[in-house]
């Protein structure tokens, strides 16, 4: 997968294959697939289980080859790849050609994700075009907007230093761009040896191409085609305090499944024509849903999403743990009583889910405390030089509200004295 593309039929097999398996690994036959494949391959924080797309992960895995004939132009591979295809430019700018090794063709079917992620840095401006290549950091575009009035389309971004000074004409600059990219471009370090510019990966923190930075970014613009609901935000909040819970992983996928709207209740089974009737096993008066437990509380809900969303509002992570348990106590409950005729009272319920709560927590702390070992403290203490030598000591530090930097040397010889000019 890392060389050549995948046909996509063979890929949606292997999903196929896979989904099968998650939803009917006990019995014979197809089962019920309570999600589609597309939305089961969501990450934990936005609804899925974090299943890899296929076809995605197979266009990362291609990407790192491109990225690295980009970042690595003296290897043998991307010397005969320029020789071949590339001969009077670059892969940036190369096409597919004419009778193409299946190779060849498969890492431009990728060189779109490629071009995604891929940032200029700046060093002496002189590779950079001001209006076409991506060089600013404001992340969502990593391009200029603003409308070309003064300079010429192919402009590089050298015109707006200055050379001498090694700053940026932020007269310039100002009069030129708006007033938020202007401040970016001026927060942006010079060169002071006047290196070239850089291309890095502006999808990671550290500029370094990562097969999972592209998969995601590969997999948000397949996404993109089908919106978001405006309660993003509040939904990755209700997602990822349930995947921060130390229950055990089956009673996070019960209440997954249950806040998704997939448990296998005699209404939904009912809506799917397994059984004939949608009536509670437990009562055998009401309509059974994932809320029906609930409301012979005394309380009415909309649904389980509404119901979990007041917990998590109202509780503090040691109790949800353990109403966790109650809820995933309660499913079981029901299930002792449809298919081995068993019910088990509330008030044995309720301990046996305080007892599963307290041993998952033990369990968790116990290694750590067998992990934990006195903290050493450690004073470095500065060693001279041999006689002949000199010691340089340096530190550096980043204040990013104010976009400065700040670096600090200082040169010893062998007695501990600064010299003067360090």
């Amino acid at each position: 997968m890392s060389v050549f593309k995948m046909p996509s039929m063979l890929l949606k097999e292997i999903e196929s294959m896979i989904a099968k398996f998650w939803w009917n690994h006990r019995k014979e036959g197809r089962g019920i697939h309570w999600k589609s494949w597309n939305k089961l391959g969501a990450v934990k924080g936005k609804g899925g289980l974090g299943f890899r797309d296929l076809n995605c992960f197979n266009r990362a895995l291609l990407a790192k080859q491109g990225w690295r004939i980009i970042q690595e132009p003296a290897s043998l591979v991307a010397q005969v790849f320029k020789e071949k295809y590339f001969k009077s430019g670059n892969l940036m700018e190369a096409r597919v050609g004419y009778c193409p090794s299946q190779i060849w063709r498969s890492l431009m079917s990728v060189m779109d994700l490629v071009k995604t992620g891929l940032v200029w840095r700046v060093g002496n401006g002189r590779s950079i075009r001001v209006w076409k290549d991506k060089w600013v950091p404001i992340p969502s575009t990593f391009q200029i907007q603003t409308p070309n009035k003064i300079l010429d389309c192919n402009t590089t971004v050298s015109e707006l230093i200055d050379g001498e000074n090694k700053t940026w004409k932020q007269e310039l600059v100002q009069a030129i761009f708006s007033q938020e990219e202007a401040k970016s471009i001026c927060s942006i370090p010079i060169s002071v040896k006047g290196m070239g510019d850089k291309i890095i990966w502006g999808l990671s923190k550290k500029g370094i191409f990562t097969v999972k930075s592209a998969y995601y970014a590969d997999l948000e613009i397949k996404n993109q085609k089908t919106g978001e609901t405006s309660s993003r935000d509040q939904s990755e909040r209700l997602w990822g305090r349930l995947w921060r819970l130390t229950n055990l992983g089956k009673v996070k996928l019960f209440l997954w499944k249950a806040l998704n709207g997939i448990l296998p209740t005699r209404s939904i089974l009912f809506k799917r024509r397994v059984v004939d009737n949608s009536t509670c096993p437990m009562c055998n008066r009401e309509e059974e849903t994932d809320i029906i437990p609930v409301r012979k509380w005394g309380r009415n809900y909309v649904d389980f999403k509404t119901l979990w969303s007041e917990f998590q509002s109202k509780l503090e992570e040691g109790k949800l743990h353990i109403v966790a348990e109650v809820l995933y106590g309660l499913w079981r409950r029901r299930n002792y009583m449809v298919f081995e005729g068993k019910f088990k009272g509330p008030c044995a319920l309720i301990q046996q889910a305080v007892q599963d709560a307290e041993a998952v927590t033990l369990a968790q702390e116990k290694p750590r405390e067998n992990q934990t070992r006195p903290v050493e403290v450690i004073r470095t203490v500065w060693k001279p030089p041999s006689h002949d030598y000199l010691k340089v000591n340096v530190n550096a530090a980043v204040d990013s509200k104010r976009g400065k930097v700040g670096i600090g040397v200082v040169v010893r010889d062998f007695r501990g004295e600064v010299l003067p000019d360090s």
